[in-house]
């Protein structure tokens, strides 16, 4: 679960997106621009768990949403970690450490 909202990752990860706001389409731009010689990237999982750390932390955090760069931080945390724990890791770096305050509109 998410510890500030409650809601478990899978249900984020399923959340719809406001399509005025086209998060979905930003992200999947971005994909192919995150790391493109990590081999990681390259493969279907690799791809998909990117996609839903940034549309999970785009649901959890809706001031902030998505924002070009983010694809890169959170695809450092998914090298080493599965998604779950790589949002749960996102989560923290931008509320905790101060991050948020880079990606703010």
């Amino acid at each position: 679960k998410d510890e500030a909202s409650g809601t478990p990752f899978a249900e984020m990860i399923a959340t719809k997106q406001d399509p005025e706001e086209n998060v979905p389409e930003l992200i999947r731009r971005d994909m192919g621009r995150t790391f493109p010689r990590q081999p990681y990237f390259q493969t279907v999982e690799g791809k998909r768990a990117l996609f839903h750390v940034l549309n999970a932390y785009a649901v959890h955090d809706p001031e902030v949403g998505y924002c070009q760069g983010m694809n890169f931080v959170a695809g450092i945390l998914l090298l080493y970690l599965d998604p779950e724990l790589a949002f749960r890791a996102l989560e923290c770096l931008m509320s905790r450490v101060g991050l948020r305050t880079v990606f703010m509109p």
